[in-house]
């Protein structure tokens, strides 16, 4: 089978969770024996073989990178450089599956019977991607008062930038939703993050939907977990902003720190770091933190394993939860907020869900757990046994081929 994949980035250029994912999917297809090619933006052109997997890097399909002010003629126009890049490398594929949105925009405009997205964030039904309010609760539409008034990325903007923000935001979202409408096959992380969009999406009848969780990468399930430290350590990753729940995550830390004042907590990812080293500083305990700033992916893996907690206070709900993953994949415990994709991934044995926004429910949760060290073992062997047997590549790689061929 021929299969190409859409993508704005692939590894090793990574943003986050969405692209290895991507490249866990073309690796396992190709396992199989499957040709698979992606075509991604590059700051140089490139036709490059990694895994098996062909990866051609075009700069015609740099402007996937970008947040245009109107993204329909942009979209048309990374279209026609597709149709081009295909033309020009002679594929012909069987399927053509996107793996974010920006590249399912153009997916959406080109003709092919066989046509997959995965979706990994709410931007069919929001143009921010993250269907959010400014206080971090969920928006229930893009509605006009919402939009002006409630939505976080205009609220935050300065008043010259508001203007071009709710253009950005408002104006792209018609366009957005005929261009899913448009795509036969679509594949959600979650049931949560399916049934939200399909609220409001509507796709027509014949519109094919499955929930395919994110696979676990191999390389953190290979080596054996090393022992759960004795010192009380926890770990955060993840971008540093309020969505995150970075702040609830800090005034919590003030309310642990009394309980037990050796624990110290190592904060990892890009986002908002001199505001929250400030923040930290005003609380009085930037001493009990290290902040490491973004790190890859063996970076994320070893500050895992010299971690007791993993802990994701998120306050929007995340479409998947790779938290969960990560940390029951080296065998730690999670505990995390109670809400999007998160409560799918993992059982109630491998992680302490806490309502979100709740800085005392988080503070306990923290000092029960490093207090109880036996628990926190147990938990975290229970979730790395989960995780083994839930999301392993092949069985995910399995079922997208099934879905593959039953679309001819």
């Amino acid at each position: 089978m021929e299969i190409l994949f859409l993508s704005a980035r692939y590894p090793p250029d990574v943003l986050g969770g969405g692209e290895i994912s991507t490249r866990l999917t073309a690796e396992g297809l190709a396992s199989t024996g499957a040709n698979v090619t992606v075509l991604c933006g590059g700051n140089e052109d490139a036709d490059d073989s990694a895994s098996g997997v062909r990866v051609v890097r075009s700069q015609t399909l740099r402007p996937w990178w970008g947040k245009p002010l109107l993204e329909e003629p942009v979209s048309r126009q990374m279209a026609s450089a597709v149709t081009e890049l295909m033309r020009r490398f002679e594929l012909c594929p069987d399927v053509i599956h996107a793996h974010e949105f920006r590249s399912a925009l153009s997916l959406s405009l080109l003709e092919h019977p066989r046509r997959f997205v995965t979706i990994r964030d709410y931007a069919p039904i929001c143009g921010t991607t993250n269907n959010m309010w400014w206080d971090g609760s969920s928006c229930d539409g893009c509605f006009w008062p919402n939009v002006l008034f409630r939505c976080h990325r205009v609220v935050e903007a300065s008043l010259p930038r508001k203007p071009f923000r709710v253009m950005q935001y408002k104006g792209n979202l018609g366009f957005r939703l005929r261009a899913f409408r448009r795509i036969p096959h679509h594949i959600y992380t979650s049931h949560v993050l399916q049934h939200k969009i399909e609220e409001r999406l509507q796709p027509p009848v014949g519109v094919q939907s499955n929930v395919f969780p994110n696979p676990v990468d191999p390389a953190w399930l290979e080596p054996d977990p090393v022992p759960l430290p004795t010192t009380n350590t926890v770990c955060a990753i993840g971008r540093l902003e309020t969505t995150k729940g970075t702040d609830i995550l800090l005034q919590a830390l003030v309310q642990v720190h009394n309980a037990v004042p050796d624990v110290h907590l190592h904060i990892a990812g890009g986002g908002e770091q001199e505001r929250y080293e400030r923040f930290a500083d005003q609380l009085g305990i930037r001493s009990a933190i290290t902040f490491h700033g973004a790190i890859s992916s063996n970076q994320a893996r070893d500050l895992i394993d010299r971690s007791a907690i993993i802990v994701s206070p998120h306050l929007w709900e995340e479409p998947f939860g790779r938290a969960a993953l990560e940390a029951g994949a080296r065998a730690r415990p999670l505990i995390a907020s109670d809400l999007g994709g998160v409560r799918e991934t993992p059982p109630m044995e491998t992680a302490i869900l806490i309502s979100h926004n709740d800085v005392p429910a988080l503070a306990e949760a923290l000092v029960r757990l490093l207090k109880d060290r036996e628990r926190a073992v147990a938990m975290g062997n229970a979730a790395r046994r989960h995780v083994a047997t839930h999301f392993a590549s092949d069985t995910f790689t399995r079922q997208l081929l099934e879905q593959y061929e039953a679309s001819h």
